[in-house]
């Protein structure tokens, strides 16, 4: 029970799930953007561009790997007969 004064906290809608979802997916690509492209810069600098090149793809190969191939392969699968229906701790909004 909430203190008095205090209004009891709601869970969020699923709207604002979704949306924090793509939120958060667009910011691991953004990074994923970011380590490449200062990876790139770095190696440049420091190695010829080919090699620059290849050790930068061979890095976004490792992160694409770890951050979207893998969690897609260990994502849980729903059984067939329940894709179709409503899950029971989903409420109408």
């Amino acid at each position: 029970m909430a203190p008095r004064g205090v209004a009891p906290r709601r869970r969020p809608g699923m709207g604002v799930v979704r949306v924090a979802n793509h939120l958060v997916t667009a910011g691991v690509g953004l990074l994923a953007c970011t380590i490449g492209c200062s990876l790139l810069l770095l190696l440049r600098v420091a190695t010829g561009t080919v090699t620059a090149a290849v050790l930068t793809a061979s890095a976004a190969a490792w992160f694409l790997g770890w951050w979207l191939v893998l969690p897609l392969v260990l994502r849980p699968r729903e059984p067939e007969s329940q894709a179709g229906e409503a899950s029971p701790d989903r409420h109408a909004t």
